[in-house]
């Protein structure tokens, strides 16, 4: 075996374990960075779930009732005066217009008509 052929030898065995070391320390990183990332999301849960329940605590304080409608005209929360006005009817998760319109109603669906208000006319023959 020549000498250029040993070196060239040398010289892949030396790349390939520099490959080896590299994608080892890029795996490590990569696991770290998935664990940091999985812990940042733990603790932004916990501080909007920490968040959501001091908003729900001082909602709750309010003596008038309270909605909170989403742009989907839903309603996404609805305070202790909100919940005792309404009775025992889920309010969250349903459309503003079921529970003001009284559209949903326990027994079904009810129709309101309205009268013509045009006065009556006395057609004289």
């Amino acid at each position: 075996m020549s000498a250029a052929t040993s070196i060239a030898i040398l010289v892949a065995t030396v790349a390939l374990a520099g490959w080896g070391v590299t994608w080892f320390r890029l795996r490590r990183t990569r696991a770290a960075s998935v664990a940091g990332v999985a812990a940042g999301k733990r603790h932004l849960d916990d501080e909007f779930r920490h968040a959501r329940e001091e908003r729900d605590r001082l909602l709750d304080a309010l003596n008038d009732a309270f909605l909170l409608v989403g742009a989907d005209s839903h309603i996404h929360f609805a305070n202790a005066a909100a919940r005792r006005l309404f009775g025992p009817r889920e309010l969250t998760n349903r459309p503003v217009g079921e529970i003001f319109l009284g559209c949903w109603m326990p027994h079904g669906f009810r129709t309101m008509t309205m009268a013509d208000p045009r006065p009556a006319s006395s057609s004289a023959t």
